[in-house]
């Protein structure tokens, strides 16, 4: 095996996967026109020419316009990687603000590191773009803690860096996840084909997070769809145990004291709110993707309970339409959801 061979610079391509995102996008674009070290491309994805995005003036000279046919996230992503023509891609949502040293310090990392072939960098939650220079002074504390980090098992694609060929080796990502979740399942992929993701605390990038409950909401009801086509494809039980517990805790609190009357049981949902507390205080202190507590509380109590329960409800009626989907393909349905055998042989 040849060693690694240092080199003085790299080609970096960014793409950003964007739908509607006229009224957030310009910010990303201004804080890229700001790089010290300037992107060699942006590389834009959308699905519809009549997307609002295209109608923000001031696009940097790098950016390249990229239709995506297919829809689903995944399928986009796929489309910047195979029209990128960078040696790294770094991966970056629409509704985000890149630090002015990012690209700097994502070249810097992956040249003093070789054999590095992904990273991921700090992501801080803002409620709005005029909140980060407020917040600077206190990022010298969360900077201490990022730097104990050393690699990360999974990734949110809002800043995530990538060798090309790498990701292209391992399949690129997921096309027929539709709602949320293609990047774990490409992290997973990497990781089978042992590959570490690296952490770089210096690849620094502000997120809007629309502290809304609207918002959360339609966040965690994605989050929901996700996880429940995760879970399908992958043939992985193991997301249905959290929401099951917690569903089945509530239960048992309401059987008990409404139907045998025994305020006693009460317990059983106690022990269900105390451990979402404390998983979203965790959150909250999460070192690598900062987000002000009282926004991780509002979002985990009560709307994770809303979360579980549509988990549990729409899981049977994903499989269901998968699979009914599946059947068609193979010829073995006419139609859904009837299900009416084929008469074709």
């Amino acid at each position: 095996m040849k060693p690694f061979q240092k080199r003085e610079s790299i080609a970096i391509s960014v793409v950003v996967v964007a739908k509607e995102a006229g009224n957030v996008i310009q910010h990303l674009f201004s804080s890229l026109s700001d790089q010290g070290r300037k992107p060699d491309e942006v590389l834009l994805i959308i699905d519809r020419l009549d997307d609002n995005t295209l109608k923000v003036v001031g696009f940097p000279n790098s950016v390249r316009v990229v239709l995506s046919e297919e829809g689903g996230l995944g399928a986009a992503r796929n489309k910047g990687l195979i029209k990128a023509e960078g040696d790294y891609v770094v991966f970056i949502d629409a509704d985000s603000c890149a630090d002015s040293g990012l690209l700097k310090s994502i070249e810097k990392f992956f040249l003093e590191n070789p054999n590095v072939v992904a990273q991921a960098g700090p992501i801080v939650n803002v409620r709005s773009f005029e909140e980060i220079d407020k917040i600077k002074s206190r990022l010298q504390l969360l900077r201490k803690k990022w730097r104990k980090v050393d690699s990360v098992i999974f990734w949110p694609t809002n800043n995530f860096s990538v060798k090309r060929d790498v990701a292209l080796s391992v399949g690129g990502f997921k096309k027929d996840i539709h709602y949320a979740g293609e990047d774990m399942l490409f992290c997973n992929e990497l990781k089978k084909a042992c590959h570490k993701i690296a952490f770089n605390p210096e690849a620094l990038l502000y997120h809007m997070y629309y502290g809304h409950r609207g918002g959360m909401l339609r966040r965690q009801i994605r989050s929901v769809k996700g996880n429940a086509e995760i879970m399908i494809r992958t043939k992985s039980s193991r997301i249905l145990f959290t929401p099951l517990t917690h569903i089945g805790l509530i239960f048992l609190s309401l059987l008990g004291m409404v139907i045998l009357a025994n305020p006693m049981y009460g317990i059983f949902a106690l022990l269900s709110v105390f451990h979402r507390f404390y998983r979203a205080y965790v959150d909250a202190k999460e070192p690598t993707n900062y987000m002000p507590l009282t926004i991780t509380l509002l979002e985990k109590i009560p709307l994770v309970y809303v979360s579980y329960f549509m988990f549990i409800l729409w899981a049977p009626i994903l499989w269901l339409k998968t699979h009914a989907r599946n059947e068609i393909k193979k010829g073995r349905f006419r139609c859904w959801p009837c299900l009416r055998k084929s008469q074709n042989p």
